[in-house]
């Protein structure tokens, strides 16, 4: 049974399809209903829900880092790529995009054990160029996991030039 949350979010959306916020809350919900309750037909429905979203308003970053959100919660880890890609189409220099791509590599590395994958995600981001703390703060993880130390300090270090008080917690916190 699904909880009040969900259902008043799933009716917001209903009421009003053309708003993204209530788009992106349904999603948000049933995603998270879905995972905790092993449901794939929520889960899709909230994917259909934050596609929506998206499509009604392709600039807002939201949608996209909770599409990648989803994708990475299964390891679809090239898939999340893919969303970060498009919403940093919109937003370069989005710090939460540029943080779950860097994220998503650490998880090829660290969850799939899969090096190939890892610098692909990686060199994808590079490519951008990464100019966010968070990219940043996220890649020198993935390096570090994939024991380039020289790589991993350096990218620690352009982190704290962007953010000379970079916080772990903050970084972890936006990642959600």
């Amino acid at each position: 049974m699904q909880t009040g949350s969900v259902i008043e979010a799933r009716q917001a959306a209903d009421i009003w399809p053309w708003e993204p916020a209530y788009l992106l809350r349904a999603g948000r919900a049933l995603m998270s209903d879905g995972q905790m309750r092993e449901s794939e037909a929520e889960m899709q429905e909230g994917r259909g829900l934050l596609q929506r979203a998206v499509e009604i308003d392709p600039s807002n970053p939201a949608g996209y880092a909770d599409l990648a959100r989803m994708d990475m919660s299964v390891m679809a880890l090239t898939a999340a790529a893919a969303q970060l890609r498009a919403g940093l189409e919109w937003n370069p220099h989005h710090p939460t995009l540029q943080g779950l791509w860097a994220y998503a590599a650490l998880q090829a590395q660290r969850r799939l054990e899969d090096d190939s994958l890892t610098l692909e995600l990686i060199d994808g981001l590079r490519r951008l160029p990464v100019d966010t703390p968070d990219g940043w703060f996220w890649l020198s993880a993935a390096y570090e996991e994939r024991h380039d130390t020289a790589a991993a300090e350096s990218a620690r270090e352009r982190a704290r030039a962007l953010a000379p008080k970079l916080d772990t917690d903050a970084c972890l916190e936006r990642l959600r």
